[in-house]
């Protein structure tokens, strides 16, 4: 009888030790509070918005500014994709799926930012730099996901500016810094994308990378976001907000880095066949 009885304690004592095991959620049914307590948490979620991105990286995004404005073309034999962006009849129910990829990337940035603002997170061990290291991560791929939408939805920033358009036919994409699944956000203009967003983003994140970070575990120092990187995408977009003398010196100090090797122009056609 005694032997039950001590049973029977040593078993409620082990489990009031693991209530905290027993009512753990589900990873997949976790709450963005719960997922982002953490720096880990915060840091896995930063890689989960590199795999937003991919998304459309990884398929024929890189082809369709070459097929919108004719210096390529679809082939007699093709799967049927890319028939939209030559004849440039997106609809509001008929888009290529950059639109609902790069927001889906946007709102998994804006959590993870928040969430680093707010400093809720338990950071045992973690130094400001690595937070600030996590944060610039955030802000580059949200300005990559903004440049790429307003390059696709909205006219260029030089040829608005040179025409002097106002009204709808100056409209962006709307800018999205909240977690708002109701909310129905008109457009801001190209100009406003650039300037309240895409710039102000890269910029921070310039200042907030340390310049020998690389993502754990990445041997590819161009495979994710590192210092060179942001300073390649503040040339681009310098260049397309006609800034021209930054697009240069960014330009510049990507080419000082000695990360890159460059290509020649005589070989520039023999890149597209896989033989450099």
């Amino acid at each position: 009888m005694k032997k039950i009885i001590l049973s029977i304690a040593v078993l409620a004592l082990a489990l009031s030790s693991c209530e905290d095991f027993l009512t753990k959620e589900p990873p997949m049914d976790q709450s963005d509070e719960l997922a982002l307590s953490t720096f880990e948490g915060i840091d896995g979620a930063t890689a989960g918005n590199y795999r937003a991105v991919i998304s459309w990286y990884g398929a024929s995004f890189p082809l369709t500014f070459d097929v919108m404005c004719g210096n390529g073309m679809v082939g007699p034999v093709n799967t049927g994709r890319m028939r939209q962006e030559p004849a440039w009849n997106y609809t509001s129910t008929s888009t290529m799926g950059l639109w609902s990829s790069a927001y889906s990337a946007i709102l998994g940035c804006n959590k993870a930012l928040t969430a680093i603002d707010e400093g809720k997170f338990t950071r045992d061990g973690v130094s400001d730099e690595q937070i600030n290291n996590i944060k610039a991560e955030n802000l580059f791929l949200r300005a990559l996901a903004y440049f790429d939408l307003v390059r696709v939805y909205a006219q260029p920033y030089g040829y608005i500016k040179e025409k002097g358009l106002t009204g709808v036919e100056a409209m962006g994409v709307p800018i999205v810094l909240k977690d708002d699944l109701s909310a129905r956000p008109s457009r801001n203009t190209v100009a406003e994308v650039y300037e309240n967003l895409i710039i102000p983003d890269l910029v921070e994140a310039e200042r907030l990378m340390s310049d020998s970070y690389v993502r754990a575990g990445v041997k590819d120092v161009v495979a994710t976001v590192t210092k060179p990187v942001i300073q390649a995408l503040m040339a681009r977009v310098y260049l397309h907000h006609e800034d021209w003398q930054l697009a240069a010196d960014y330009a510049t100090k990507v080419i000082k880095n000695g990360r890159f090797r460059l290509l020649s122009g005589d070989r520039f056609v023999s890149m597209w066949d896989g033989s450099v």
